[in-house]
């Protein structure tokens, strides 16, 4: 199981890291905001943190993280939408 988890964290981090540098060019903040939450998914991310300062996030702080950061995300893609409307108009 421990395997399923740590491809699953890989996976999804590399995915939000990609999503992330692409949407660099539209929305900054939500690109930054993607490229956090793949800060947080990916092991090697993690293992240096936890080096650094000696605090190891929990997967379950992880989770909540990624959750709230998901609100972030879709709050900075609809003020982004509602901008580039408003600017059509």
């Amino acid at each position: 199981m421990k395997y399923i988890y740590l491809a699953f964290n890989w996976a999804f981090g590399a995915v939000f890291a990609l999503f992330g540098l692409v949407s660099l060019i539209n929305t900054p903040l939500a690109g930054l905001t993607l490229i956090f939450m793949s800060l947080l998914l990916l092991p090697p991310i993690r293992k240096l943190i936890y080096s650094k300062t000696n605090k190891e996030i929990t997967t379950r702080q992880r989770i909540y993280s990624i959750f709230a950061l998901s609100f972030v995300l879709v709050f900075f893609i609809t003020q982004d939408a509602t901008r580039k409307t408003e600017e059509l108009a």
